[in-house]
């Protein structure tokens, strides 16, 4: 019966695409900083300090989305950020190593904005009796997202048939930044074409954010 509302399985399917882009990029960092790079591993852990800066700067804003009524706006910004942070990385696999700063802030700031919006637009029109059980599924559902990004990765960067990581990440490194920019992309359709539901005051926030 959940998943015969369609704003709620939009929210599923966000979580689901939103983590998958996070949990994918984060294994395609090893293969694209240590090994196409040649950084060590601490180097490369330094690098990716922006994606965590933009995406607490942007968890700090998204509940002025929600309070103003604007959790589906988050939502589309969140995926054209994402997917405009994995089109950039593909775009600077070769550049200067500085360049790369930004698109990981940027891909940072898409991710921050998905949590709360995603967790408040799931529950906008479900009655109190069922908000546990959907706080449980959205929960689940970023789990997914994240087995799915990790292997979905994996597979792809394995096709190429190698011991060599970067031989890898050279052959099928562009189609793992197409998956990733697809993913943002999808967040942001979904929620463009997804009609906003009738809120129901009986479920409160402290639901949506559990």
């Amino acid at each position: 019966e959940l998943l015969a509302d369609r704003s709620f399985t939009t929210a599923l399917l966000t979580a689901v695409l939103g983590y998958l882009a996070l949990a994918g990029l984060l294994f395609l960092n090893t293969f694209y900083l240590q090994s196409e790079r040649g950084l060590d591993a601490m180097s490369a852990g330094l690098m990716t300090i922006p994606l965590a800066l933009g995406a607490t700067a942007s968890a700090v804003l998204a509940p002025r989305f929600v309070m103003h009524g604007r959790s589906r706006l988050a939502l589309m910004l969140a995926g054209l950020l994402m997917a405009a942070g994995s089109a950039a990385l593909w775009g600077t696999e070769h550049a200067a190593l500085g360049w790369i700063v930004v698109p990981y802030l940027v891909f940072g700031l898409g991710f921050g904005l998905i949590s709360d919006p995603v967790s408040v637009t799931a529950l906008a029109s479900l009655p109190t009796a069922k908000a546990g059980l959907a706080s449980s599924l959205i929960s689940t559902s970023k789990q997914v997202g994240q087995m799915l990004g990790i292997a979905g990765i994996g597979t792809v960067l394995a096709v190429a048939a190698t011991s060599s990581e970067s031989v890898e990440f050279d052959d099928m490194g562009g189609w793992a930044w197409a998956i990733l920019t697809a993913a943002g992309l999808a967040v942001s359709a979904l929620n463009a074409m997804s009609r906003p539901a009738a809120s129901r005051p009986a479920v409160s926030r402290a639901a949506a954010t559990r």
